[in-house]
């Protein structure tokens, strides 16, 4: 393989890279229309507040409880992330449910999305999708019928069998007795309540895609355009905005749902009671036909116990994303905006990095050199304006090229949020590896460090060599880079990783990297910020990706993670891609442990 060969298979490769863990916000404990009372830990408030009991007692006017009302405009994006592409098959239907994912793909079934990622769950279509309070059950609609599985033995029941004239779907839990669809019969749309013990029916209001709320006992359901909410004590209804696909927080206090504005549709908020609506997601114009949005949103979904969305993310002629956003009641301060912002960049989420800018560009991210780290140098806050130094990690896609560069963002703070307003670079080193000999550059200086001359005989596999993807390890000024081979007649190519100490001048092995039968090439390195861990992402003969873990500090591999790749270093954790037929999957390693999570 040459280098030609490689340069260009790589560069068809790179529309791969795609540009932190979930925030366990507490948020209120209980909200609106729910009276909480206060617990008072400190014997002298505890004095006061019996003195203003009296007094209050004594005026007749006291109310030993305090009601707090929910305001869905108070609830803030603390983080959002497209963490999963479908990018085989058509999803038509997903759920939460504790924490767990499970997506129905057209003609291949439901998969549970775990840490080893799509795993069969049952081997049926579901058009929409519900999972019991203990998860051991699947409420589904296919083909205008309603069903019952259970997931352990397998056993499907039919609950509302479509009929000449009527469809059922969207069907939705309401104990586990009873549960409320969506009924068809011509053209009249009404939601229902089904026994599942008697198969009696009866109507509870025109409509459809009804999602029940047990915590309020309401109905929340699509009419006409509009998003309603059925009080099913009283039997009272309410219009809460124009869209479509409702959906209701676990708490009961918050709708989401779809709305479409002048061709451009994106994510709302409202809280039950009807007081405040917010919009959470930017939906930027397509390049094309500026007057439609760029995306399409999907069926969103709270996580259960969470104050976590989901919502399934199109853009025409890519895989679907289901992006996953968090919310919190706590506003994000300038450091972590900073860090969220970065952290879109990467992972290519444009319209979450632009809703942190104050005057967003029309273009964020490029393909090469693309940012593989960040870390925040220094924080200052004066008033309504915040100043935040962080170093950024940059590389090129399998090529001898890692850019440090420090930038000053400068935030201001209006209507209770911070906003970047300005980037400046501050200082910029680069490390290249042109004409085989490994430089570093800053401003106008450049040191040459070494060459392929220098490198002792022994490390070096073949006579065809070229020095490719490199890194700096923090804090040492030591570098990490690969040597590959190419054009190699007797076996396939392998790629040496070695490490250069800059004070002794000596070279030292860390591994070499191969596949049985194929060309190894390597894509990029990457370090944590502790600069103890190196990331090496391959490609075994140009087909899915591979990255190894190691610790340069031990100097032995830790992990090996086949069908994947990295994606960015969030301190001493690695965010990574796994790939599987059905689509991709990030997760979160943590080498200091060996554990891989869910991001």
């Amino acid at each position: 393989m040459d280098e030609e060969k490689i340069e260009r298979s790589l560069y068809a490769l790179r529309n791969q890279i795609h540009v932190d863990h979930m925030l366990k916000e507490k948020l209120r404990k209980k909200y609106a229309r729910k009276q909480k009372i206060r617990r008072w830990n400190n014997p002298w408030i505890y004095g006061l507040f019996v003195a203003s009991v009296l007094i209050a007692l004594f005026f007749g006017n006291f109310r030993g409880e305090e009601v707090k009302v929910v305001k869905a405009d108070s609830l803030n994006i603390s983080n959002a992330i497209s963490f999963l592409d479908i990018g085989s098959g058509e999803i038509e239907a997903y759920a939460i449910h504790n924490g767990h994912l499970f997506v129905s793909i057209k003609q291949k079934g439901v998969f549970e999305i775990t840490e080893d990622g799509f795993q069969l769950a049952a081997d049926v279509t579901a058009e929409s999708l519900r999972l019991s309070d203990n998860g051991e059950k699947l409420l589904f609609s296919n083909g205008g019928s309603i069903f019952i599985l259970d997931l352990k033995t397998k056993k499907k029941v039919t609950v509302a069998p479509m009929a000449s004239n009527t469809t059922y779907s969207h069907p939705e839990w309401k104990n586990g007795d009873e549960i409320f669809a969506a009924k068809q019969t011509g053209s009249k749309n009404q939601i229902v309540k089904i026994d599942m013990q008697t198969n009696k029916e009866s109507s509870i209001t025109d409509g459809s895609a009804p999602v029940y709320s047990k915590e309020e006992n309401t109905l929340v359901f699509s009419r006409g355009g509009n998003i309603l909410v059925k009080d099913l004590k009283n039997g009272n209804e309410s219009i809460v905005d124009q869209g479509k696909d409702p959906a209701v927080s676990m708490d009961g206090l918050y709708i989401t749902y779809i709305k479409e504005t002048s061709r451009f549709d994106d994510v709302w908020i409202a809280d039950l009671n009807l007081d405040t609506k917010k919009k959470i997601t930017a939906n930027p114009a397509r390049m094309d036909d500026p007057t439609k949005g760029m995306y399409s949103y999907h069926l969103p979904q709270w996580d259960s116990g969470r104050h976590t969305l989901f919502v399934l993310k199109q853009q025409e002629g890519f895989p679907v994303k289901v992006m996953k956003i968090s919310l919190s009641e706590k506003e994000m301060g300038p450091e972590e905006t900073v860090e969220r912002y970065l952290q879109a960049l990467i992972n290519r989420d444009d319209d979450y990095a632009k809703t942190l800018l104050e005057s967003p560009p029309e273009f964020l991210t490029i393909s090469n050199p693309h940012q593989i780290g960040y870390r925040i140098i220094n924080s200052e806050v004066s008033n309504n304006m915040a100043t935040i130094q962080a170093e950024v990690q940059w590389t090129y896609t399998a090529d001898a090229y890692y850019q440090i560069s420090n930038y000053e963002f400068s935030l201001v703070k209006k209507d209770g949020h911070y906003r970047i307003n300005q980037v400046n670079e501050i200082s910029n080193k680069q490390i290249t590896g042109a004409g085989n000999e490994v430089k570093s550059i800053e401003g106008e200086q450049s040191e040459t460090l070494f060459s392929v001359g220098d490198i002792p005989k022994e490390y070096i596999p073949a006579e065809n060599i070229r020095i490719s993807s490199l890194a700096e390890i923090p804090g040492t000024g030591n570098i990490v880079f690969s040597l590959q081979e190419y054009e190699l007649e007797d076996r396939n190519s392998t790629v040496q990783l070695l490490v250069f100490d800059r004070k002794t001048k000596s070279f030292n092995p860390l591994a070499r990297l191969s596949s049985p039968g194929k060309d190894m090439t390597i894509k990029q390195l990457s370090i944590d910020s502790s600069g103890r861990y190196v990331a090496a992402d391959t490609f075994p003969g140009l087909e899915r990706p591979r990255v190894f873990i190691y610790d340069l500090q031990e100097k032995n591999q830790l992990a090996e993670f086949d069908h994947a790749y990295s994606k960015f270093w969030q301190g001493e954790k690695l965010v990574l891609s796994k790939i599987q037929d059905n689509g991709e999957v990030l997760y979160e390693y943590t080498p200091k442990t060996g554990q891989i999570s869910g991001y």
